[in-house]
């Protein structure tokens, strides 16, 4: 059986002071945010909802962020972004094409999505924002519960 080593791992095995570890890599404070977003009468495809603003150096972790739904509507999927513009904002940076139509639960990383294998660190204040991509016939005062992890850098 082989065994090698991660990015971070081979870093540590080496420790001088050119090998060191990316700090952000290995420490960091969570933050958790529940944002509750309730489907109101006339809401329609590509209408956008802030979630949160955030500030310089936090990072979503797409794979412990999450949307509960309890029936959106007949067709409805949503994207997960930001506004930061400091390098280009991006709609649907942390989740794409979440299908929210269903009663269920879907965990951001479930869709490929920008920021599944190349984690974002704010770089400003932004919003975290959610983008109806599509919305036919949505179910007014259904809930969409966005739950969000961060890692405070």
């Amino acid at each position: 059986m082989a065994e090698w080593s991660s990015d971070i791992a081979a870093l540590q095995a080496d420790p001088t002071a050119k090998n060191m570890a990316d700090p952000i890599k290995v420490y960091g404070d969570l933050a958790y945010c529940e944002a509750l977003v309730t489907l109101e009468s006339g809401v329609a495809a590509l209408d956008t909802v802030k979630l949160v603003q955030v500030p310089a150096g936090f990072r979503l972790i797409t794979s412990l962020s999450s949307v509960v739904t309890d029936d959106a509507g007949g067709t409805a999927t949503i994207d997960i972004g930001d506004d930061d513009d400091t390098t280009a904002a991006d709609a649907d940076r942390y989740a794409d094409g979440l299908d929210v139509a269903a009663a269920g639960v879907d965990i951001f990383d479930a869709n490929a999505s920008v920021a599944r294998l190349t984690p974002y660190t704010t770089k400003k204040t932004c919003w975290i924002k959610l983008t109806f991509a599509t919305l036919v016939t949505p179910i007014v005062g259904s809930k969409i519960l966005v739950k969000m992890v961060f890692a405070r850098l």
